[in-house]
């Protein structure tokens, strides 16, 4: 009877920590909308400025938490217009590996980043003395994300952040056969999103 008694003693009081250890090792889901603010891209073979303007961005993500580790692959998209008429879209496929500060509270603060690949498309967007840019092209893309989430529960989270968007070496052809080179095509995001636990 005593030996039974000291089994379950130790099960009830290791039972907690399992149980915490546990959700420190899960898949996941997340998505988020957000501000996307762009800069503005001075070419590389003028002194002409492509202006692009704020617009939104969206984001999804499969991954896994493993302790205070979370890898993930993303998809990603944000728009805004460009020129006097034009509008710039880029979608984005990324792997992604961020760092959970464990402070002991539903609040966790995280940071990290990520590298993939990224379509940019310009839609009848105006260079100024170089003509129209209806053109698309893929280009490697990196990003820098900080934020911090706060845990509903033990399977939803909700998260605010910010990252550093960007894509290298896009060039770009416009309608009267100019090649444009952008010296940097960054943006600033903020996001607001929900991550559920599986």
């Amino acid at each position: 009877m005593r030996a039974i008694a000291a089994v379950a003693a130790v099960v009830f009081a290791t039972a907690p920590t399992a149980f915490a250890e546990e959700l420190r090792d899960f898949p996941y889901a997340a998505m988020s909308l957000g501000w996307h603010g762009p800069d503005d891209e001075s070419t590389g073979n003028t002194n002409a400025i492509v202006r692009r303007e704020d617009g939104f961005a969206a984001h999804a993500a499969l991954g896994h938490t493993y302790r205070q580790f979370r890898a993930e692959a993303e998809a990603g998209w944000n728009r805004g217009a460009a020129g006097l008429t034009g509008r710039t879209d880029t979608a984005s496929l990324t792997a992604n590996i961020y760092y959970d500060i464990d402070t002991g509270t539903p609040l966790t603060p995280y940071i990290g980043g990520g590298a993939g690949l990224a379509r940019v498309a310009f839609a009848n967007v105006a260079v100024p003395g170089l003509g129209t840019i209806d053109d698309d092209v893929w280009g490697l893309a990196w990003q820098l994300g900080i934020g911090v989430s706060y845990g509903l529960s033990d399977k939803v989270d909700l998260y605010a952040g910010y990252r550093w968007f960007d894509v290298a070496n896009v060039k770009m052809d416009t309608n009267n056969g100019s090649r444009v080179k952008l010296d940097d095509f960054g943006s600033h995001n903020v996001e607001l999103g929900i991550r559920f636990r599986f």
